[in-house]
């Protein structure tokens, strides 16, 4: 997130915005002024794509996220060795939504030192999942056994890969 935070102020820095300075002057308690909010640019949508990003790696990277549904304490073991089940179900909790918490932390972070509207940004993020699950609902076959379920999106995709 740090090298994502690096990556937005460098971008900016090229395009003559000094945001070192105005990062560390910025309070985050405060509602931004109306007047500083700027338009759209074609930056806010790589910035959206990376936000859309490292929220599915939130998702998928945080291990095995059955393990809320199956209940499984393996992977909180090594901080609670005596099976309390709800202290276990609280870090379990914990292990899923800190990657989220991480990610909105430094996506509100990009978004008050770009002096962008979060509704703004949002709404480009909201444009770009649609897409994808447009693409995804393309992709679906009505027609077929059971058995061809897994290998059709499988040939579909690398399909789309050959193009």
């Amino acid at each position: 997130m740090f090298v994502w935070i690096h990556l937005e102020q460098e971008a900016m820095h090229t395009q003559g915005i000094s945001s070192k300075t105005e990062v560390s002057s910025f309070d985050f308690s405060n509602s931004i002024n109306i007047t500083k909010i700027r338009q759209l640019k074609l930056d806010d949508i790589r910035r959206s794509y990376f936000f859309i990003f490292f929220i599915v790696t939130a998702f998928f990277g945080t291990g095995n996220i059955a393990s809320i549904n199956s209940f499984d304490p393996a992977s909180v073991y090594c901080f609670l060795t005596v099976f309390n089940p709800f202290v276990m179900g609280a870090l379990l909790m914990w292990k899923i939504l800190i990657p989220f918490v991480i990610v909105m932390c430094t996506f509100e972070t990009i978004q008050v030192s770009t002096q962008l509207s979060s509704k703004s940004l949002f709404l480009i993020v909201l444009v770009i999942s649609d897409l994808m699950a447009l693409h995804f609902f393309f992709l679906v076959k009505d027609y077929g056994s059971w058995l061809d379920i897994g290998t059709r999106l499988d040939v579909s995709a690398t399909a789309l890969l050959n193009d």
